[in-house]
């Protein structure tokens, strides 16, 4: 007999994958796809352009209050494991994530 988050667990991978078989990519994949067309490898609260732009690719639904917009993404890039996550103060300790070397797009110069 399975266990109810093991039903949980079942049923979000099935939402990632939409009619055809096409797979969604997550929110993480989106900003991991912006920060290697950006030439930039780190994000926070910070650069809401960055932030902005994954949730348009993402179709993510807009709340009024955009921190909570930046929050949202924050919370998925903390989840990733295409990120490393640190600190950095502004006036506030603000959470910043940097893109793990093996993910970051070489460009030769």
């Amino acid at each position: 007999m399975r266990k109810k988050w093991q039903k949980r667990k079942k049923k979000a991978i099935k939402s990632r994958i939409l009619r055809g078989g096409v797979v969604k990519k997550t929110i993480a994949e989106h900003m991991v796809d912006i920060l290697n067309e950006e030439g930039e490898y780190d994000v926070d609260i910070r650069r809401p352009w960055l932030w902005v732009e994954c949730f348009e690719r993402s179709g993510m639904k807009y709340s009024r209050n955009s921190v909570k917009n930046g929050a949202r993404v924050m919370d998925a890039l903390e989840r990733s494991p295409y990120f490393e996550k640190r600190y950095i103060r502004y006036t506030s300790k603000v959470r910043w994530f940097i893109l793990k070397e093996e993910y970051r797009n070489k460009v030769d110069s």
